[in-house]
């Protein structure tokens, strides 16, 4: 399902379930392998993927922070800009927490490899 060429006039729909999918199982495996997203979220103070959602995201920046600086390269004129994009991922954990997180849905951890997932699989980085 992913592209085989890099001609983006040759994208279409089912490269980007092919992307995504790919992305679900990077950022899964990062979050649910303890020495990897130490040294991925490696911010203090450390993140609690232990904690539950409503405990965990009080400050969403040290996962936003982490996501943006490693996976989008803030020098590219092309790439959005990195405020921006950490608010879009700080508003989507929002909305995760609201939908599933906070009642018990959704784990800390869930959240995080969504809010990881729509990074990576994000047209900034399939385009760029």
């Amino acid at each position: 399902q992913l592209p085989d060429s890099s001609d983006v006039r040759s994208f279409v729909s089912s490269h980007q379930v092919g992307i995504t999918k790919l992305a679900l199982e990077y950022c899964s495996a990062l979050v649910d392998d303890t020495a990897s997203r130490d040294a991925f979220f490696d911010r203090l103070p450390a993140f609690d993927f232990d904690a539950s959602p409503a405990v965990a995201f009080v400050d969403p920046t040290l996962v936003t922070g982490p996501l943006v600086e490693k996976m989008i390269n803030p020098d590219d004129a092309n790439q959005p800009d990195a405020m921006a994009m950490e608010t879009r991922l700080e508003e989507l954990i929002g909305d995760l927490r609201t939908d599933c997180g906070d009642s018990g849905g959704c784990s800390t951890r869930d959240i995080v490899a969504g809010a990881c997932t729509a990074t990576l699989a994000s047209a900034t980085m399939s385009m760029h």
